[in-house]
């Protein structure tokens, strides 16, 4: 995550990718005590701040949830998304969950709202604000990126025009 820039895009499910707009959190010499980490069945491990919030398909439920990755229990299943050109993507059980001290504090915000972060699907957003009101709030900040982007797409279509005649 320290590597990740702004500008670069991002896994936000099976097949789907988004830019990366902006930094909530960005500071590697972070270090904290109030993490999480959520070993799944298939040998994945997601490591999250730990209100952080992530998608959680419960037991007995088939409609996923947002949680914060603290309330995340054993036997409730997170979205896996398999790396490569295959892909995929599963509901994988949870095996366990524990606190763990961690370093660097990420926190990138994507135009979809979403991210894969270590093979598992998350949200872009924590519980310290409600996730709607937080998508809502970003909404310009969306908005610009996808402004610039196109701008900047057109620009290079217009220099390749100029190269090529």
């Amino acid at each position: 995550m320290d590597q990740l820039e702004t500008g670069e895009r991002v896994r936000t499910g099976d097949g789907a990718f988004s830019d990366v707009v902006m930094w909530t959190h960005r500071d590697a010499g972070w270090r904290g005590r109030n993490y999480v980490r959520v070993a799944l069945a298939d040998g994945q491990s997601l490591v999250a701040a730990a209100g952080h919030l992530v998608y959680v398909w419960r037991q007995g439920r088939e409609a996923r949830e947002v949680r914060a990755v603290e309330h995340v229990r054993a036997g409730d299943g997170m979205l896996a998304v398999r790396k490569g050109a295959a892909g995929g993507s599963a509901v994988v059980r949870v095996e366990a969950v524990d606190r763990v001290a961690a370093a660097g504090l990420f926190n990138p915000q994507t135009l979809h709202g979403d991210i894969v972060v270590d093979g598992v699907l998350a949200t872009c957003y924590t519980k310290a604000v409600d996730m709607r009101v937080a998508h809502a709030l970003l909404a310009p900040v969306r908005c610009a990126a996808r402004i610039l982007t196109a701008s900047a797409w057109q620009l290079r279509s217009a220099d390749a025009r100029v190269a090529r005649n």
